[in-house]
């Protein structure tokens, strides 16, 4: 990835930049990084230090000794991927914020913007819309946009926030917004989350996007696990709803032993007949089918139970890490790369969003494939716990199978490199397992760990014990 736009106000910047704004991206880039949560080779934020580096000649050590750290990007907000810091400076008794993170989302806790000569000016609608053009121009060109915000902390409101150590998101200054261009062609998901809702996103995430290797689209028959038509599969389709097959999750509900009313209840989310509002627009009852917890345009079963914010916030109070994929519907993948001894290379985590089980093991392989072709391994033997991914990568007719990931995989390893594909028990793989969580709570895009995570050593000890014996 690189910086090839920079905006400062209103003007894209060539040369000419105020000092003044220089100095506070200067900070904004140096002590507001991911560096404190262990994943720097964070792709944008390479792209980020690297353009500071060289078009900036920021000095890196100098900028972080200027100042201390009072809060820092360990309140990373995984939801927004936003990152703000509250620092101090060495030479005066002031604190400072910065913010960085989407362009659409930094606008927004904007109140002011700096132009290029330095000058202060307010975010009125009308500038408002004007930055927001220009941000949708550059995601119109694939281009993902990071905004730096800054704002000096009132003197009333300094003890208050050293004493707490928050990070004050309201009313900034905005300093600047860049423009990344991927080369390995990655959904431009910022520009994505103007026009479309959460849940597509996660969807669409999970999907490989266009790329010369996977050839081109075709159109598929989604009905097989092949792609193609069948009179079968068709058969299947039109027929599977009138089809009342034998069901074991009724036995599962008259079997419970709680509470009758619990066990009505159950029997009513199977049947699809809770009066959600969706239900009571089919009767007639309501005009609405929108949630009015959180507004969602659609309220109906499986988003009063599982999808709805206030569903989420109860169930991950009760439900354990690890099994929380299960009740957000998200997914996430993850890898570790050894030599032959065993011992760590470097280890990747990919938040998915939403996909198949198969989907996310797919997924991990190719992005094994990528980084370690990227890093220039061509010799490799490639270990995992699912035999459904080894069976799909083993067969030499994939190569043009109508699912794009594992067509992409084959080609990739059909043109570079020896690939071995070896099956391991669930036991012998825990590092992967444990990563894929990390990329689960953190809902990062791909993030690749030069050095083991702290949450996974321990894993990743127990994995090489067993390799060794």
């Amino acid at each position: 990835m690189k910086v090839i736009k920079f905006w400062v106000g209103q003007q894209e910047v060539a040369s000419s930049i105020s000092p003044v704004v220089v100095y506070l991206i200067h900070e904004g880039v140096a002590l507001n990084t991911t560096d404190s949560l262990g994943f720097s080779d964070c792709p944008k934020e390479k792209a980020n230090l690297s353009w500071a580096e060289m078009d900036l000649k920021i000095d890196m050590e100098k900028t972080k000794k200027s100042c201390a750290l009072i809060r820092g990007a360990e309140d990373l907000d995984f939801e927004q991927k936003r990152i703000g810091v509250l620092i101090g400076r060495n030479n005066g008794d002031t604190l400072h914020v910065h913010w960085k993170g989407p362009a659409e989302i930094i606008l927004a806790m904007c109140s002011s913007y700096y132009d290029a000569s330095g000058v202060v000016k307010d975010l009125d609608d009308g500038e408002r819309a004007k930055f927001e053009l220009i941000i949708q121009g550059m995601a119109a060109s694939n281009l993902s946009c990071i905004a730096f915000a800054h704002k000096q902390v009132q003197e009333k409101e300094y003890d208050d926030l050293k004493e707490k150590k928050q990070v004050d998101g309201k009313s900034l200054t905005l300093l600047g917004v860049v423009g990344i261009k991927d080369p390995y062609g990655s959904w431009n998901v910022d520009m994505l989350r103007l026009w479309l809702p959460e849940d597509k996103l996660k969807r669409i995430v999970s999907i490989p996007p266009p790329h010369p290797v996977n050839g081109e689209d075709r159109i598929i028959w989604t009905r097989s696990g092949s792609g193609s038509f069948s009179i079968r599969s068709a058969y299947w389709t039109l027929k599977e709803n009138s089809w009342k097959p034998k069901d074991d999750n009724w036995k599962a509900i008259w079997k419970y032993q709680g509470p009758q009313r619990v066990k009505i209840f159950l029997w009513l989310v199977a049947n699809q007949r809770l009066l959600t509002n969706s239900e009571r627009s089919r009767r007639g009852i309501t005009h609405s089918k929108a949630c009015p917890r959180c507004g969602h345009d659609t309220e109906d079963t499986i988003h009063v139970l599982r999808d709805c914010w206030m569903a989420k916030e109860t169930w991950m109070l009760v439900v354990p890490l690890e099994e929380q994929s299960r009740i957000s519907g998200n997914a996430a993948t993850g890898g570790v790369v050894c030599d032959r001894d065993g011992n760590w290379i470097l280890g990747y985590t990919h938040y998915l969003g939403s996909c198949s089980p198969l989907e996310a093991e797919l997924w991990g392989v190719l992005d094994g494939v990528l980084i370690l072709l990227n890093k220039g391994y061509k010799k490799v033997k490639i270990q995992t716990d699912n035999l459904e991914v080894i069976r799909a990568l083993a067969m030499k007719d994939t190569i043009d199978s109508g699912n794009t990931l594992l067509r992409r995989i084959k080609r990739l390893m059909y043109s570079e490199g020896q690939w071995e594909i070896k099956h391991v028990p669930m036991e012998s793989n825990l590092t992967a397992d444990q990563l894929a969580k990390i990329g689960l709570s953190w809902q990062t895009s791909l993030r690749v760990f030069e050095v083991p995570p702290d949450v996974v050593i321990t894993a990743f000890l127990q994995d090489k014990e067993h390799t060794v014996s």
